[in-house]
Parts: C-alpha cells; sequence; structure tokens
C-alpha cells in the first residue's frame, strides 16, 4: 500500500510497468484456476466454521473434503498447463524482453 503511495505522491519512474506488463491483458487471466482456488478455499472456510463443537454433520464432511479436491484439481491443472504452455509464454517473454532492449538502445542515441 505504501508503494502506491509513494509512486502517486513522488511520481516515480520506477514504479511504471514493464514491457511484459503492458503486454498483459484481461483475457490472459486463469479463470479456471482462480475460480477452483476461490471455491475451495470458502469450502474449507465455510466446513471448518460449521464445524464448530461437532464435526458429524454432513455439510462439515462434504464441503472440506470437495474444497481439498478442487484446490488439489487446481493445482495439478495448473503444472500441466504451464508445462504445455510454457514454450509460448518464454518466447512471449524472451521477445518483450528484447524489444525493451532495443528500445532502450534507442533512446540512448
Amino acid at each position: 500500500m505504501s508503494i502506491v503511495f509513494n509512486c502517486a505522491l513522488l511520481n516515480n519512474h520506477s514504479c511504471k510497468g514493464t514491457a511484459g506488463y503492458k503486454d498483459l491483458k484481461f483475457k490472459n487471466l486463469d479463470f479456471a484456476g482462480v475460480t477452483m482456488l476461490l471455491i475451495g478455499l470458502l469450502l474449507i472456510i465455510f466446513g471448518l466454521t460449521e464445524g464448530g463443537v461437532t464435526w458429524n454433520p454432513p455439510k462439515v464432511n462434504v464441503t472440506i473434503p470437495i474444497g481439498v479436491a478442487l484446490i488439489v484439481k487446481m493445482v495439478l491443472l495448473e503444472f500441466v498447463y504451464l508445462r504445455n504452455d510454457k514454450d509460448k509464454y518464454q518466447n512471449k517473454v524472451v521477445l518483450s524482453n528484447a524489444k525493451s532492449v532495443e528500445d532502450d538502445k534507442l533512446k540512448k542515441c
């Protein structure tokens, strides 16, 4: 939070986004992973809070394992997703870094 205030108040140029940051789009978000993580965490928290004194009600015995299963599924999905698309993203990062280096060289001339 203090970084945001420092950037806003002092207009610090080092807080501006990099070339890779500028290439990010809303469509690049991993909605499936975010959704599974959010629902999994909510189910675990719901199960723990509903447990209270007795841990026997079905809403406790069902929500916690389903939440854990969703988080495990999300982690596995992310590993598979990253392994399959790793080359695509690495090439994009290399190209964006090369572009920013060329831009820096042109600015110095």
